[in-house]
């Protein structure tokens, strides 16, 4: 899709926008002021009230996520406001709300129509999987608003190629990229997945290029660099190398098949309501198509039928596995005889 010009401009940013305040309204509704932890928090409000206090990052054992913008953040809200649950609690939902918007805008330039991209923007910022983090002290939301702004950023650099404002948005998008990694260190993804594909994509511009293939190596470094760092702190979990998650994929490739299927069967559940007519479309669109394609969808179909009737942990999703999964309650430690609550025919 072509950038918006400019007289849908305002169309587009005030549909941004409706989409942000529905969002906004929804976390006014679930009332986030008990000044209680949820999930992490309490471990990550414990390491920004000491950076607050003392001015030292200083871990407490429970950290796999760096922290280091995370608790900086929290430390300037504490010094704010005071030490409360609600007031780092409140520090994500600026993060929260900016995610919906770099939702809305990146969906609309993939080619979604105003109405499915905005349909797309509210599954995305009303998710069961993003609602609840979005008012917690949780580094999940702050890391999806990286990841976005860095991508938002890529997209706009490939836009505006052959300009003086590309290498303002490439500088950005490796800015926000390589600092929202700090926080939590997926984000890291975004940079050194984009920024190669961009720098062969516009290999014709030269100086846009070279630059993105130095700001690569640029990142890569720093991740090397933070990643040891981290390493040396007292009291972490400790950190593979980078790339050690590629060395697992190519050691243990159907671990990683799992996973991914887990995970889409996870989202597909997750957006149901919405998914239902989306799939029934799509199996209207494969009856009336091509002989070939009918009997390509109907093996993975059967397949999938099978996986989930055969083994009972690919149905535990949309369940966190530590809490409710196919054993029942708390079923990642069964006890002795503890009976099979999901029975094969619920699954199927």
């Amino acid at each position: 899709m072509n950038p918006p010009n400019s007289a849908s401009k305002y169309a587009e940013a005030r549909n941004a926008l409706l989409c942000v305040v529905i969002v906004a309204a929804a976390m006014l509704i679930i009332r986030p002021f008990a000044d209680i932890g949820y999930g992490d928090d309490t471990a990550y409000a414990q390491v920004a009230l000491v950076l607050a206090r003392t001015g030292h990052l200083v871990y407490n054992g429970w950290e796999s996520a760096f922290l280091v913008l995370h608790a900086y953040w929290g430390a300037l809200f504490i010094r704010l406001f005071g030490f409360s649950f609600v007031a780092l609690r409140l520090s994500t939902v600026p993060f929260a709300l900016g995610a919906v918007g770099l939702c809305r805008l990146l969906v609309r330039r993939a080619g979604l129509a105003p109405r499915t991209s905005f349909l797309v923007s509210l599954l995305f910022g009303l998710s069961t999987l993003f609602l609840p983090v979005a008012v917690s002290y949780m580094t999940d939301v702050p890391a999806v608003f990286f990841m976005l702004a860095s991508l938002y950023s890529f997209v706009r650099v490939e836009e505006l190629s052959g300009t003086t404002k590309a290498y303002f948005w490439l500088a950005l998008g490796v800015a926000s990229g390589f600092a929202g990694g700090t926080g939590r260190q997926v984000v890291w993804l975004v940079p050194l997945i984009v920024l190669p594909y961009l720098a062969w994509v516009r290999r014709r511009d030269k100086s846009l290029s070279l630059l993105a293939t130095l700001a690569w190596f640029l990142v890569l470094g720093g991740v090397f660099y933070t990643t040891r760092w981290f390493n040396q702190q007292l009291y972490v979990v400790f950190q593979p190398p980078v790339f050690s998650e590629v060395k697992l994929l190519l050691k243990k490739p159907f671990w990683a098949v799992n996973v991914t299927a887990r995970l889409g069967l996870m989202l597909l559940l997750m957006i149901l309501p919405a998914a239902v007519p989306l799939l029934l479309r799509a199996w209207l669109n494969t009856w009336r198509g091509s002989r070939r394609r009918q009997i390509f969808v109907a093996v993975l179909l059967l397949f999938l039928l099978a996986a989930i009737g055969l083994h009972p942990s690919l149905a535990s999703i949309p369940w966190v596995g530590s809490t409710l999964n196919w054993e029942g309650i708390n079923g990642s430690t069964p006890l002795p005889d503890r009976p099979i609550v999901l029975v094969r025919p619920v699954r199927v």
